[in-house]
């Protein structure tokens, strides 16, 4: 029933892009609930995701591999991976997210055993979820969200993108999305998007003009925004447009979350690739 309902909603999702017949990848749901209790401290490990099942070979392998990779730091709060996935876990991902959980689960225990020791009990929590964002005839994106919670005043969340080409595999990069000697100037668009979409609705008293934008932004910033780089999640490309998404802490306090903006495909064509730009959906004609 799992996969059914993973057909008909690929399907559903690959009209709305614009594309024509199956999507190019079919996935199944998989889940894990598991917790332990020691010394009066409890761990949860939640892990919900559809998982690649059938597509293009070389795509259905990229895909496998990068969600393995993801899974392998759980919620990428250690400083080296929980797991080293075997062939059959990648290619089974009930057994991959069955493997995690028992490492997450047996690493809270070594904590717990150490914080026993002085009557100290905690909570831990540990969510993940995965699943195709976009899909087209050309080009498939993946998500891959964490939370995490170790004690302390609050959890961290972190989101990782990948974007494949259909039926390649190949992950879609910065480096290879857009044109070196146009870095500049993309980054001045995200720069400046990342004020309109995310930052100025938030904020009091925002103006539209460059003088108080460019303070403003610097405000809300932990980094001098002409320093901006390039975010560490990768590009996602969506039906409209790709999105570029910063981590917690990555350029703002904790409090601002993961900012985020969108850049029109037909704002940023000129910036690409020519390679890239026959992967794009068609353009739409303008509405006015």
């Amino acid at each position: 029933m799992a996969f059914a309902a993973s057909i008909a909603a690929l399907t559903a999702c690959d009209d709305k892009a614009g594309g024509s017949g199956e999507p190019p990848m079919l996935t199944d749901t998989i889940t894990l609930a598991d917790s332990l209790t020691y010394g009066g401290s409890t761990a949860e490990v939640t892990i919900n995701g559809q998982y690649p099942v059938m597509a293009a070979p070389m795509l259905l392998d990229s895909t496998r591999q990068w969600l393995a990779e993801c899974l392998s730091w759980g919620t990428f709060s250690t400083d080296k991976p929980h797991i080293m996935p075997s062939r059959s876990q990648i290619t089974d991902g009930s057994k991959l997210i069955s493997h995690l959980g028992a490492k997450l689960l047996a690493s809270a225990k070594r904590d717990f055993i150490y914080l026993a020791a002085d009557s100290i009990t905690t909570g831990y929590e540990y969510q993940i979820t995965f699943a195709p964002a976009y899909q087209s005839d050309s080009l498939l994106t993946y998500e891959y969200n964490t939370y995490c919670y170790l004690g302390g005043a609050h959890g961290s969340a972190i989101a990782r993108v990948a974007t494949f080409v259909v039926p390649s595999g190949r992950r879609l990069t910065y480096g290879n999305t857009f044109l070196p000697d146009r870095r500049k100037e993309l980054l001045a668009k995200i720069r400046s998007a990342l004020w309109s979409q995310y930052f100025r609705p938030s904020m009091a008293g925002g103006d539209d003009n460059g003088g108080s934008e460019s303070l403003s932004l610097r405000e809300a910033l932990l980094i001098d925004p002409d320093s901006l780089q390039f975010p560490i999640c990768g590009p996602q490309f969506g039906p409209e447009g790709v999105t570029f998404t910063y981590g917690q802490y990555e350029i703002a306090p904790y409090a601002a979350g993961m900012p985020s903006c969108t850049l029109p495909y037909g704002e940023i064509r000129p910036l690409m690739r020519p390679d890239v730009l026959s992967l794009l959906p068609a353009e739409t004609p303008a509405q006015e």
